[in-house]
This record gives C-alpha cells, structure tokens and sequence, in this order.
C-alpha cells in the first residue's frame, strides 16, 4: 500500500486523542510506593556512572578532564565499561590493575543490570506486588515477567547503595573491601 493510499484512509480526531490523553495513566501512576522506589534506583544509578571516568584515570593515570573527555565520547554506559576493560585486561589477570579492574568493571556491570531492568521495563499491578516485563521492547530477548515486591525494590536499592559505597572508598580513600585485598595478597602483591 503506498503512503498516498494510507493518508486518504486517516481521519482527523483532535478530540478523541486529547480526551484520550487525559485519561491514559500508566501502572506506576497508581502505586506511589514503587514508582518512588524505582526512581531511588535511577537516581543511585547516576551517581554511580560518574564513576566510570574516576575509575580509567586510576588505571591509566591521566588527568580528570581527560578522563572524562574519553568518558564522553561513549554514549552507552556498556561502552564505557568495555573501555576500562580494555584498560586493563592487557596487563595479565593477576596484575593489580587486573584484580582491582574486574571487581569494580563488574560492579558497574552489576548496576547497569539492575537499572537496566527497571528503566526497560513495562509495569503491572497485583494487590500485593508488582510485575515488571523487563527490556519488554528487545524483540530479540524472550519476554520474562518478573513479580516483585517492595522488599524485592529494597534488595536492589541497598544493593546499588552497596556498590556506590565500594565506588566511593576505592576513589576517594584508595580503599578495597576485604574480598578484593585477600584476591591481592593471595598473588602476593
């Protein structure tokens, strides 16, 4: 059907889409409680991805604004996180670089998972719980339905919290949690 077909069968209908407009709600619209629990999520997510320059000029030890600059030019958060793989890897996977850079490369990875599968998401209501359809327009991925709580939520948000707090005493304090010290010692380094 060529496009000049299609336009004669359309009908103009301002009224009815406007009516429709401010009618049409979504499911966290209703539910107070999740929706606020999912913005924490989006919000903790951004702290951590300003992080990821931080973290390349740990491994390559250039300036801040450099850092960043290189950051900048990767819009997917994915890219960054192959970037500093990238960094590192090349060093052997017992190097310190190595060590340090697959713990925290996963952390991030960990996060962008988690709010990956809230910001994709498609939401449903139950009396108790709600149902997220995550990465619901990736027709390449088998659609899961995914019913969570709010003390699922609070996994997640302590999770990310975790993650962040890591973030943050490696940058700013130089220090690592014990997991990533032991993995050290036990190469000698």
């Amino acid at each position: 059907m060529s496009s000049r077909m299609m336009l004669t069968k359309f009908s103009e209908n301002e009224k009815k889409i406007s009516s429709e407009t401010s009618a049409f709600n979504v499911a966290l619209e209703g539910e107070a409680n999740y929706a606020a629990k999912i913005g924490v999520i989006i919000s903790m997510f951004a702290l951590i991805e300003d992080y990821a320059p931080f973290l390349l000029q740990l491994f390559t030890g250039m300036s801040k604004e450099d850092s960043r600059s290189v950051m900048g030019v990767f819009r997917a958060f994915s890219n960054r996180i192959d970037l500093l793989k990238a960094v590192y890897k090349p060093k052997g996977s017992n190097s310190v670089d190595s060590i340090i850079g697959t713990h925290y490369v996963g952390l991030l990875n960990e996060a962008n998972k988690i709010r990956n599968k809230y910001a994709h998401a498609q939401y449903a209501t139950t009396r108790k719980s709600i149902v997220l359809t995550p990465f619901s327009s990736d027709y390449n991925r088998t659609t899961e339905r995914v019913e969570q709580t709010l003390a699922d939520f609070d996994k997640d948000i302590n999770r990310m919290r975790r993650i962040i707090c890591e973030l943050h005493a490696l940058v700013y304090r130089m220090e690592i949690p014990a997991s990533v010290h032991k993995r050290l010692q036990k190469q000698g380094l």
